[in-house]
């Protein structure tokens, strides 16, 4: 197989973070403390990737690897923060029952890694992941897209080279 070639797998937890903002327009302009102001939505998942990258730059202290890849997403729990007009803090279980328990996304990533020592490295990973089918079966048809960057150490016990395909 190719030096060159990385696979990448794992478990992950991750949450999608959705702020609802509520305007009604009613005869009457003073506030009504039964009636909602804004909402914060959090869903929570267990994340499970699946990616292929190339190292198309690995130097002695350094080394460039885009990858490319799915995420399966499984639905673990989900809460809902709402704050009504009276400031009063409200905190329930968002209902997920038009919710997909299972929802697919695709990720793009480049992984900047640094040899600190020869079996520690540093490394710096931006993304871009966009849903490939909706969140939900029924009423808002939302496909989530996230951008975020992914920071790490990892520490190889035994390391015997610095080819891309090892640590």
């Amino acid at each position: 197989m190719n030096d060159k070639l990385k696979f990448k797998s794992g478990l992950l937890f991750s949450v999608l973070r959705y702020k609802l903002d509520y305007e009604f327009i009613t005869p009457d302009t003073t506030y009504d403390p039964l009636v909602p102001e804004e909402s914060y939505i959090h869903l929570n998942y267990l994340k499970l990737p699946a990616m292929a990258g190339y190292c198309f730059i690995n130097r002695e202290k350094w080394r460039i690897t885009p990858f490319i890849g799915f995420n399966t997403h499984f639905l673990l729990n989900s809460s809902e923060n709402t704050i009504q007009q009276n400031g009063e803090k409200l905190t329930f279980d968002f209902n997920t029952r038009d919710l997909r328990k299972i929802y697919l996304s695709a990720q793009l990533d480049v992984e900047f890694e640094y040899f600190i020592f020869s079996n520690l490295l540093f490394s710096v990973n931006p993304y871009l992941n966009t849903g490939i089918n909706e969140l939900n079966r029924f009423g808002i048809v939302t496909k989530p897209n996230a951008f975020g960057v992914e920071i790490g150490l990892m520490y190889a016990i035994n390391r015997k080279n610095r080819s891309c395909r090892y640590f």
